[in-house]
């Protein structure tokens, strides 16, 4: 497979996405960065009181997908913790390769922290939250916000994560239902510029260096035994500890990479865990 080919691949997928692009209850905002207008959907920003920020990143490949695929999710965690929350449109590969989303991201949640008092949100209480390719970016911010010093991130949800893009995509074990190693080929392909930078930390947090994940926020990880991700985003956890960061582990040994879009009790358990660690974390 080629560049070109895997554009196409993930071109197609998109259209399986489509059906996610409904009307939003948010509030919709264009937030400028470096990269563009980045579309946000609000929620909760309708109230003068000043509340705790939570950001929430979705997933897809770092190639498809919209917030409003979320927006379940995070009207669930609206109902069961005193947040606002943002939800962002990260700019998607091919057309935006590594490190565009991210750094996007990055400048959204900048602009929200910046504007603390525009917003009624405490710049002090935000936390991210992600899926999948979203997960990447929910653990890569907050070393990065650690390192230059422009916000601070208190807690990290992680679900499923993609934390290592280093490696073989046909070398993971797994079902392969969701993500086949054609799939995941694809990914790597439209997502580096070259396959080099997979290897650095920004990109794979999983081979990050101990000190770089020294001091950086709670975290919780729902894990998918299933996922052909499992290895890594278990291994990350296990890094994290020894680097003394808090992890709180839910592990669904017979869900798959993405169970928790689904009505299963395993899914269900998954979102009152979020829930819970965002109440938890924002409130205290």
């Amino acid at each position: 497979m080629d560049k070109a080919q895997a554009a196409q691949m993930m071109i197609k997928a998109r259209e399986g996405y489509s059906k996610y692009k409904l009307e939003t209850k948010a509030n919709v905002r264009f937030v400028d960065t470096s990269y563009g207008k980045i579309r946000v959907l609000e929620y909760g920003f309708d109230s003068d009181a000043v509340k705790p920020l939570y950001v929430d990143i979705h997933g897809g490949g770092y190639c498809i997908g919209s917030p409003e695929m979320d927006e379940a999710m995070n009207l669930f965690i609206r109902s069961r913790a005193d947040v606002k929350i943002i939800s962002i449109d990260w700019p998607k590969a091919p057309e935006n390769p590594y490190p565009i989303g991210q750094e996007a991201t990055y400048q959204v949640i900048k602009h929200y922290s910046d504007n603390a008092k525009k917003y009624k949100i405490n710049k002090d209480n935000i936390g991210t939250g992600g899926y999948s390719s979203g997960g990447n970016f929910a653990t890569v911010i907050p070393i990065k916000a650690r390192e230059r010093g422009d916000f601070r991130i208190k807690y990290q949800m992680l679900c499923v994560p993609g934390v290592d893009i280093s490696g073989n995509p046909y070398g993971k074990p797994g079902s392969a239902k969701v993500l086949s190693g054609e799939f995941l080929e694809a990914i790597y392909l439209c997502y580096l510029p070259e396959p080099k930078y997979g290897k650095e930390p920004y990109a794979s947090p999983r081979i990050a260096p101990k000190e770089m994940l020294i001091g950086q926020p709670p975290a919780l990880l729902i894990a998918a035994g299933l996922d052909p991700l499992y290895p890594q985003y278990i291994d990350y956890a296990a890094r994290l500890k020894d680097a003394g960061v808090e992890v709180e582990i839910h592990d669904f040994k017979n869900a798959d990479h993405d169970f928790f879009f689904g009505q299963t009790e395993d899914s269900m358990k998954a979102r009152e865990a979020i829930a819970n660690f965002i109440k938890k974390h924002s409130q205290a």
